[in-house]
């Protein structure tokens, strides 16, 4: 009798313990997820790389980012300029944590180059702006010409037809001479084109570059094992080139 009841009690302690391992795990699994649902986004990545360095987002230049993978961490690498100083952040995206950074003067060969970017890219905005403000200026124009025109004879009808052709023409010339698209934009047209959706790929790239005399997107992305590369005008938002490339 005394050795059934023993038993009995070593039974009830191993399901105990059992029970308490199944909890352990389960409860292992739950904190594993939680953390990996928690990575930083991009933008949170930029705004603790400028906090860190003291630089406001409106001081910083020729500012971009991309994810990489450091010893197996996802990670994010961050470069941006200011005051004639140039900063590179390797920040872990988990949490955040600042895993390297680097503040190096510019070199001067570098700052006449940026100095030149800068004036083509001033330039270009400076030629978008005309555009849009002539395109108004034409749209005005047309506008009071077809309230006048309504009086007259056929003639003058024949006329206002003519001035519709010359605004439709002008809108469609400023229209690709406009602002830029916005990088999310560009993500969103290499999404489109590769079939794919934003949660289901890690951007490693994705920033506002000049290539061959145009301003373009360079837009790159991995899903699975395949990388996606494109470069997009960034004004029409046209895909100039991609490539996909299958490990």
């Amino acid at each position: 009798m005394k050795r059934r009841t023993f038993t009995t009690h070593m039974t009830a302690a191993v399901s105990v313990v059992c029970a308490l391992l199944i909890l352990m795990l389960i409860g292992t699994d739950t904190v594993f997820a939680a953390k990996k649902a928690t990575n930083i986004n991009s933008d949170k990545a930029i705004a603790l790389a400028l906090s860190d360095a003291g630089v406001d987002s409106a001081s910083a230049k020729n500012l971009h980012y991309e994810t990489d993978y450091e010893k197996g961490v996802l990670v994010y690498d961050v470069e941006f300029e200011a005051d004639g100083k140039e900063y590179e952040y390797e920040l872990r995206a988990s949490d955040g944590k600042i895993m390297e950074k680097s503040v190096k003067k510019i070199s001067l060969a570098k700052a006449k180059k940026n100095a030149t970017v800068s004036a083509t890219l001033k330039q270009l905005k400076s030629v978008a702006n005309k555009a849009a403000s002539k395109q108004k200026e034409t749209k005005a124009n047309t506008t009071s010409a077809s309230k006048s025109t309504t009086k007259k004879t056929t003639s003058s009808s024949s006329a206002s037809k003519t001035t519709s052709a010359s605004k439709s023409s002008g809108t469609k010339t400023s229209t690709s001479s406009g602002s830029y698209i916005g990088v999310d934009k560009a993500k969103s047209i290499a999404l489109k084109h590769a079939g794919k959706s934003a949660s289901s790929v890690s951007f490693t790239k994705a920033k506002l570059d000049k290539d061959d005399g145009k301003v373009v997107y360079e837009i790159e992305f991995r899903s699975g094992r395949t990388e996606y590369e494109y470069d997009i005008d960034a004004y029409s938002g046209k895909i100039l080139e991609y490539d996909i490339d299958r490990d």
